[in-house]
């Protein structure tokens, strides 16, 4: 049997799932879902990427050099960061679109998986002033990448790897 490594998380998840029963289905068109009714309080503590953009706790940049598939992130905040599959980051060379959902821990950097949603472009779209290079600094598209485009993005990832 695996140890388990955080048993604080193992039981609050464990005493979850005893209080949350599955209601019958709805349907519509291609689509079944399955409410779930809990008794417990959840109380998921994050912020959006967004959110966090929007505040400056987050922090996305390309690599010294850059490198399409990857961007750095450093989550300055006290608060988990969720960025979801599909959000798109405009700015530094080029434009790109998240390849899966990360959390991202509170105070931590990471290399996070990307993909170009620009083709053609590896430049910044604006010289910084008095001609010093611009900053690879990311920031929110405000949208998602439409599922059509994410859904060729996963083939493509999946028949690298």
């Amino acid at each position: 049997m695996n140890e388990i490594k955080n048993k604080k998380v193992f039981d609050g998840v464990k005493t979850f799932l005893t209080r949350t029963r599955v209601l019958d289905s709805i349907g519509y068109r291609n689509i079944l879902l399955y409410p779930l009714a809990t008794e417990s309080i959840v109380c998921f503590d994050y912020l959006t990427l967004d959110e966090a953009l929007e505040s400056g706790v987050i922090e996305v940049t390309e690599k010294p050099g850059g490198s399409v598939p990857e961007l750095e992130v450093e989550n300055k905040s006290t608060k988990a960061i969720l960025m979801l599959n599909g959000e798109e980051l405009k700015g530094g060379r080029q434009n790109r679109t998240l390849n899966t959902d990360i959390l991202v821990k509170p105070k931590t950097k990471i290399i996070i998986p990307v993909s170009c949603t620009e083709r053609g472009r590896w430049g910044y779209a604006q010289e910084a002033p008095s001609g010093k290079e611009a900053e690879p600094v990311m920031r929110s598209a405000e949208y998602i990448s439409p599922h059509s485009m994410r859904k060729n993005i996963r083939r493509k990832v999946l028949l690298s790897l």
